[in-house]
């Protein structure tokens, strides 16, 4: 079961694919199938527009940033950046009808690259601030 959070974007009538905000730590390697090479066909075809913002630049759980700008698929969704990134390194996170959406996508299958993947360097535990102040009391 999905358990990213939905970013606002889709909540606000758009037709967005692949807005959200994982949780949990990413997989320590990509996750390279069927998903991930739809989607990365989709994205290779897809048309930036800077006229339409995805409200900033956001940063994924593992410390990869976004772009501020919106990617058009032509057949009436919108999505991100970090698309590829999503499949393949927090697929548990996205939820299934992002998934039914990225299996019925009609733009072939493409191996992703490594910038495409937005792979993290490694990932990072950012310890909250209670957690390190218990740690400092030890």
């Amino acid at each position: 079961m999905a358990t990213g959070q939905q970013n606002d974007y889709v909540n606000k009538g758009e037709t967005g694919l692949l807005y959200i905000e994982p949780k949990k730590e990413p997989l320590t390697k990509p996750l390279i199938d069927a998903y991930t090479r739809k989607m990365t066909a989709a994205f290779r075809q897809a048309k930036v527009n800077y006229e339409r913002s995805c409200f900033g630049f956001h940063s994924c759980e593992c410390r990869v940033e976004s772009e501020p700008h919106t990617y058009e698929l032509g057949n009436g969704l919108v999505t991100n950046s970090l698309c590829i990134h999503y499949l393949a390194f927090h697929r548990e996170e996205v939820p299934d009808y992002d998934l039914k959406n990225v299996e019925s996508l009609k733009f072939g299958e493409e191996e992703p690259n490594e910038e495409e993947l937005n792979t993290p360097e490694k990932p990072v535990k950012v310890m909250t601030r209670e957690e390190w102040l218990e740690k400092e009391q030890r």
